[in-house]
């Protein structure tokens, strides 16, 4: 059996069984974890939207009108992408290659979702950022903040602290 697939929960990781669609390579590890997609927004000036601080200043305003519809699902970190995955079908929603992140964060308790991570990502056919903003109530934002930001520096720095930072 192939155990480089670990699912996060409460504060440890748990092996599971890997399966082809959960993880890119066999010699790689990945990390799971359930969490609510809260909102997307596009950086651009015409939306109020030029800094993370916007962002953050939309979604709790939005909050405070409940005007923000969630969808929970699988988040997922593997040596080369984040991937957000349905719960039920495994189905891939969305795949951000690890060199399209250009920025990770925390948001804790700014609102009723206490434990918020976010994501600016930008391919190259885009013209504006995107910022993804989920709750992390399984596992804390920070732990999954840590597993992204060592996925993120191993593949920027070719080197392999990532497995350090899951134990």
């Amino acid at each position: 059996m192939d155990f480089n697939c670990f699912q996060f929960g409460k504060g440890s990781l748990t092996p599971i069984l890997k399966l082809p669609s959960q993880c890119q390579t066999r010699t790689n590890s990945c990390t799971r974890s359930t969490c609510t997609h809260l909102a997307t927004f596009i950086m651009d000036k015409s939306e109020s939207i030029v800094t993370v601080d916007d962002a953050i200043r939309k979604l709790i305003l939005l909050n405070s009108k409940e005007k923000i519809w969630t969808q929970e699902m699988l988040l997922q970190v593997n040596d080369k992408s984040i991937r957000l995955l349905d719960c039920e079908s495994q189905e891939e929603l969305e795949d951000f290659p690890l060199p399209t992140v250009q920025h990770c964060q925390t948001v804790l308790n700014q609102m009723r979702y206490s434990s918020i991570l976010l994501l600016v990502c930008q391919d190259s056919e885009q013209h504006k950022p995107d910022i993804h903003f989920f709750n992390c109530d399984e596992v804390e934002a920070e732990m999954v903040h840590e597993d992204i930001e060592s996925a993120l520096a191993d593949h920027k720095h070719g080197k392999k602290i990532r497995p350090q930072t899951l134990k």
